[in-house]
């Protein structure tokens, strides 16, 4: 391998990793990153929320309930929620 072409595929997979961070559902577009532990897991704006949200949302939105292996969203029935809308 010639030093181009040694510094060719070095351009070329930086660009890929650069890509990869910029996508829709890339590391950059993380806003948060809250690890469940199993159980009853808290979303909403107070201080005892596991899932902290901001001080403007509601202070209970709703759960997580995570068994190790799925999780199940269980929503206060006041709020709407959409999927992909």
């Amino acid at each position: 391998m010639t030093d181009d072409d040694y510094i060719q595929s070095i351009t070329k997979w930086r660009e890929e990793v650069d890509q990869n961070l910029r996508r829709e559902n890339g590391w950059l577009a993380l806003a948060g990153l809250f690890w469940l532990r199993k159980g009853i897991n808290l979303i909403g704006s107070s201080p005892e929320s596991d899932i902290l949200l901001p001080a403007h949302a509601p202070t209970r939105f709703g759960t997580f309930e995570f068994d190790g292996d799925i999780v199940t969203l269980n929503i206060e029935s006041n709020f709407p929620v959409e999927v992909n809308g």
